[in-house]
């Protein structure tokens, strides 16, 4: 009987792996043997009958077992304890979660599973920031587009979803990346619990507690999957500037996406993709156009702006917040990176964390992730005098092509520079 071993690397288990093959037919549902990296395979009896595998002296399986098909993977999963390692980013909105997720997929052999409760809209592109097929470079992406905007998306079923996304990227031998702002999506992702709330649920606190004390290398067994999780964090000013900016560039292509979502059926404040910030102000801007016949002001028009680059803003600073909690245990495996240095850096230090043996201590610095989440206390007392601009809509002409749109499209005559009816 002869046998061929292969090493490689499979990433999605972050793990050493030996392929091993057998030359008679009846051993070739024998697969994929994984044991841990620090493991060395030690023997293999060629002359017995039994065929028994022994890696490091922790798993003792043999061929004829392995036959029995996935009990015997189980088996030995369970005895290496090593578990699937899954990337997780978060962040406020507009900081650079998709653009790194897609340069770290293209490193790591990775597919994109989305966490943004907006993005899972059909129809809501624009305000969803959603990345383009272009922006995406052939990197798979996941729960995207998953409902239409008329219908509600539970947590659970975001949960169900994500997570069957999860398995189907693993089973490929590819590294899962979820990426999205949403904290309640990480939430129900990361424990798998229906119902949970975003207070603390039962024993949430003992988690909590034995995360603290575990240190740089074990990582408390409350978690089927091996989480790295790292939140993006940029300076508030630079971060609040670029939303302003942001909130500009696409209020005319928004203004267009919301007026073929009242077409399809959208109802103001009638779900939760109503309710999305960008729509919740462009809904109700399209419908009192259309009622006074497609008369709109210049002031309403920059009112409603104005608004949406509030109340992103304030998104922004709730979702801040969520990430510095001390009562949810999900956000304790969270490291802080500057999202104003290199991405190339930062998909280095990712890319090395994720290839790191897991008995190894992590070379990524509590300190410098502690000190970017205490800066972030500071920076909020600062932006209490933020005073927004507007850099785009500041031009009259800009506000009148805007205009222009709405009195083609939603009917009636433009009234620049008239007092607000609103």
């Amino acid at each position: 009987m002869s046998f061929r071993i292969y090493s490689c690397q499979e990433l999605h288990y972050g793990v050493c792996c030996v392929f091993v093959t057998m030359g008679s037919p009846e051993f070739n549902d024998l697969g994929q043997i994984f044991c841990n990296a620090k493991l060395e395979l030690e023997s293999i009896d060629t002359n017995s009958s039994s065929k028994s595998i022994f890696c490091g002296g922790d798993a003792s399986l043999s061929a004829t077992e392995a036959a029995a098909g996935g009990a015997c993977k189980q088996q030995l999963r369970s005895t290496t304890r090593e578990k699937p390692r899954v990337i997780v980013i978060a962040g406020p909105t507009s900081v650079g979660k998709t653009q790194l997720s897609i340069e770290l997929a293209k490193e790591l052999n990775g597919e994109v599973i989305n966490a943004d409760s907006v993005q899972v809209y059909r129809g809501l592109d624009i305000g969803a920031a959603k990345a383009t097929m272009e922006e995406r470079q052939g990197i798979p992406h996941h729960l995207l587009d998953m409902v239409p905007a008329t219908v509600e998306y539970t947590y659970e079923e975001f949960m169900r979803d994500s997570r069957a996304a999860t398995e189907k990227i693993l089973a490929r031998g590819r590294v899962p990346i979820v990426v999205g702002g949403t904290g309640m999506y990480m939430r129900y992702y990361m424990h798998a619990k229906p119902g949970i709330t975003s207070k603390p649920f039962e024993d949430e606190a003992k988690i909590i507690g034995a995360l603290a004390g575990a240190g740089s290398i074990l990582v408390p067994d409350c978690w089927d999957y091996d989480f790295q999780c790292y939140f993006l964090h940029k300076n508030r000013t630079a971060l609040f500037r670029r939303l302003d900016l942001r909130c500009e560039q696409q209020i005319m292509t928004l203004l267009e996406e919301t007026s073929r979502l009242l077409d399809a059926g959208l109802v103001a404040d009638s779900n939760s993709a109503a309710r999305a910030t960008g729509y919740e102000e462009a809904i109700p801007f399209l419908m009192e156009a259309r009622a006074a016949r497609g008369f709109v002001t210049e002031e309403r028009l920059l009112s409603m702006l104005s608004l949406f680059q509030h109340n992103c803003r304030n998104i922004a600073r709730q979702q801040i917040k969520w990430y510095r909690s001390k009562d949810r245990s999900e956000v304790q495996l969270f490291h802080w990176i500057d999202a104003s240095q290199p991405i190339e850096k930062t998909i280095a230090d990712i890319r090395n964390e994720y290839l790191r043996p897991t008995t190894k201590p992590s070379e990524l610095s509590k300190e410098s992730s502690d000190a970017l989440k205490n800066s972030s206390y500071k920076e909020q007392k600062q932006m209490r005098n933020y005073e927004p601009t507007q850099q785009i809509y500041s031009c009259p002409e800009a506000c009148a092509q805007v205009l222009k749109w709405v009195m083609q499209t939603q009917g009636g005559e433009v009234v620049l520079n008239a007092p607000s009816m609103y």
